[in-house]
């Protein structure tokens, strides 16, 4: 058995010798999908092997599927379909560089097929969430649909469910901010070193919230859906038990739990009583009036460049992967000049993303860095707005570059705004 990634183009350009559109084959059950008459590369495949299904033009991976006829017979290539996964690829790739030097996804030609070794294969397929393959000697993993249901209310002595006390004024503070929170970034301001502990934690949250739901005989929208995976930007599989009160929300193709943790999130958002459930379980709400921060930040004025900045600088935009970039990506432009007279550090253009840069070294004060903060979220607007005038997609990135770590009590600012900072970064030379 062979590992493969399929790449398929729906745009139907010139040069496409033929052309087509991964989800037309898990949505509609096509199970030809190739011939060697136009994909001569198709007659490397045989009957068993594992195809991973690549819509360049999304730049997602779309699912999993398994060769069950060869070229051999009549040209055309047969598969069945064994998972749906609808992620993009890019993040992926940013998060962990080894993926990123797949070289099945590096830029290439489209609508052909390159053979991956198991071990990249299952790498890329645990961190695209997919369920019908695990990596190769790991644990098994817990599903959070059991931990959903199971998972008791908040009001126990359990460490889970003191640390969900612990959590939910956190997450009503992010439904009024109406900004999600990676797994990654909440564990981490809850004190917990593993994210994936997070899931009993969620789930009291949500069995808490469906009780006080049938007391108040009002629906109390699942607010535990805010905190999401970084790579696929969706909760937990265990947000199906609150959502389609089925266990098979893991089930669903990729694109239908995004539409409806999409319509759920705007319930989070919008919902007026969060203070109610907070007073009615007993709770405080976070202290998170940063308005003396503000007025201090506003005030500040930072002195000239320091040749610790000036370093830090030139060595994120000579290092792309620093950021998350792969490694094809361009060299950084320095000091680039916005349209609002504003001048980002670093910019990357890259073919998916526009990434903006601010960097702050080791000399920068509290104060400084949290200016950094809000210096991102009006980079990460103006930049898309550059983009929509170039009638581009609106793919913009703006990141927090930290030489030290990030001060404990700008955490929570951080995650209000949905910043992303990277910490400890020390400029190495070569």
């Amino acid at each position: 058995m062979s590992w493969w990634v399929y790449k398929c183009n729906a745009q139907q350009l010139d040069y496409q010798g033929d052309w087509g559109d991964w989800d037309d084959f898990f949505e509609h059950n096509r199970k030809r999908w190739g011939s060697t008459k136009w994909v001569p590369a198709l007659a490397k495949l045989k009957i068993g092997d594992l195809i991973i299904a690549y819509q360049t033009d999304r730049n997602e991976l779309v699912g999993l599927a398994k060769v069950r006829q060869s070229c051999q017979q009549d040209t055309y290539l047969y598969l069945d379909p064994m998972e749906t996964l609808g992620v993009k690829v890019r993040p992926l790739k940013r998060a962990d560089p080894q993926i990123s030097a797949i070289p099945a996804l590096k830029p290439g030609p489209i609508q052909t097929v390159y053979e991956v070794s198991d071990s990249d294969a299952r790498r890329l397929l645990a961190a695209a969430g997919a369920k019908s393959i695990t990596t190769s000697g790991a644990a098994p993993r817990v599903r959070r649909t059991e931990t959903a249901k199971t998972a008791r209310p908040i009001s126990g002595d359990k460490l889970y469910q003191l640390r969900a006390r612990q959590a939910l004024p956190l997450l009503v503070r992010q439904a009024r901010a109406a900004t999600p929170i990676y797994y990654s970034d909440f564990a981490h301001e809850l004190g917990m070193p593993n994210p994936r502990n997070l899931n009993y934690v969620l789930g009291s949250i949500g069995t808490a919230l469906e009780r006080l739901s049938k007391k108040w005989k009002e629906k109390i929208p699942p607010i535990q859906c805010l905190v999401v995976n970084k790579a696929t930007g969706l909760p937990g599989e265990g947000i199906g038990w609150f959502i389609t009160k089925k266990d098979d929300f893991r089930k669903l193709p990729r694109k239908q739990q995004r539409f409806l943790v999409h319509a759920e999130l705007q319930k989070v958002f919008g919902y007026p009583r969060w203070s109610d459930v907070l007073r009615e379980l007993k709770l405080q709400p976070v202290q998170s009036d940063f308005s003396r921060l503000i007025t201090q930040v506003a005030g500040f004025r930072a002195g000239g460049e320091s040749e610790d900045h000036r370093r830090l600088k030139l060595y994120v935009a000579a290092h792309p992967e620093s950021v998350g970039l792969g490694p094809g990506a361009s060299a950084g432009i320095v000091e680039h000049p916005l349209p609002s007279g504003d001048t980002v550090d670093v910019l990357f253009q890259t073919r998916g993303d526009w990434v903006a840069v601010e960097v702050k070294s080791s000399l920068s004060s509290s104060l400084d860095i949290a200016r950094g903060l809000f210096q991102c979220i009006k980079y990460r607007a103006v930049v898309e707005a550059v983009q929509a005038t170039e009638n581009l997609d609106q793919n913009a990135r703006a990141i927090l570059v930290l030489e030290s770590t990030l001060p404990t009590d700008l955490v929570g600012v951080k995650n209000t705004l949905g910043v992303e900072v990277i910490e400890n970064m020390l400029p190495r030379d070569g």
